[in-house]
């Protein structure tokens, strides 16, 4: 990676983050379906033509580290070229929309996404919907691109970990959802080793003392600063893991620093908050 050309924008993105952290969401069915040709294919990488530091970023990461398939990096005013040719699969931001039924209402919300998907549906960005991606990443608001830029290097190679696992594993429509929560958490007796980087914006009140996180999570921990992260994400700092979260504060994920693999992964206690009981299970899975 060049790493002097997007230094300065990924710790200036973090600067400005505002703790909007993006939900992976694999194991959907067409992965499992459609992966044989999505790995025939020919990445398309979408750019946009009002989006520069998007463009700076998602390049520098795909030309550092995607390997599972060549790949292409066309403007978004391209796309209708590509329509319904499943030669080509593509990586882009989605502006799809979701309905929500809650206890006195029924609301539309934004289910913005940034997803890989075979063939393509046209300009339209509200045509393409999470459950039709072979892997994706959840984000609050898509066009807010400082909010999750400094994260793309780890997106990208953390969605690249998945489709290799759909590529080598025995995998059926019975077992799917089983071994995709293996593998996401095969390698937390790992964490234990490493030292975990937590945001100040990712605690509740109650847990934003270092003190009172360490009676529950028994290993190495640190609240850093959002350059601090960057930097080790940037760097692919093999000793340091981090905590995001989904936007609903549903799941815990925790990444490595060093090539943006899955860790691990659990639901939350009490949604909307991470709690002593949270930490406590993750201190247990991280190893001795």
């Amino acid at each position: 990676m060049n790493k002097t050309k997007i230094s300065s924008f990924l710790i200036t993105a973090f600067i400005l983050f505002q703790g909007v952290f993006v939900a992976a969401q694999n194991g959907r069915t067409p992965a499992l379906e459609e992966f044989p040709t999505f790995r025939k294919s020919t990445l398309l990488v979408i750019l946009y033509e009002n989006e520069p530091e998007y463009n700076r970023v998602i390049k520098s990461a795909i030309e550092s580290y995607w390997t599972i398939t060549p790949y292409k990096f066309i403007q978004y005013s391209e796309l209708n070229e590509y329509i319904n040719n499943y030669d080509f699969s593509m990586l882009v931001r989605n502006g799809s929309e979701r309905i929500v039924k809650r206890v006195n209402s029924t609301d539309r919300i934004k289910s913005n996404h940034l997803a890989i998907y075979n063939g393509n549906k046209g300009l339209n960005l509200r045509s393409y919907t999470g459950a039709d991606a072979l892997t994706q990443f959840q984000f609050k608001d898509i066009e807010q691109t400082s909010d999750y830029a400094y994260i793309l290097p780890a997106v990208i190679q953390s969605m690249q970990h998945y489709l290799n696992f759909i590529d080598k594993e025995e995998i059926s429509e019975d077992n799917h959802e089983k071994k995709v929560e293996i593998f996401n958490n095969e390698l937390a007796g790992t964490i234990g080793e490493k030292t975990l980087f937590l945001l100040e914006e990712q605690l509740s009140d109650d847990f934003k003392d270092i003190e009172k996180i360490q009676k529950a999570y028994k290993h190495n921990v640190q609240i850093v600063d959002k350059e601090i992260l960057a930097q080790a994400i940037e760097e692919q700092n093999p000793n340091v893991v981090f905590m995001y979260l989904d936007p609903r504060v549903k799941d815990i994920y925790i990444l490595a620093a060093d090539g943006g693999r899955i860790l691990y992964h659990a639901s939350v206690h009490e949604r909307g908050s991470i709690t002593k009981r949270d930490f406590m299970n993750l201190s247990r899975n991280a190893g001795e």
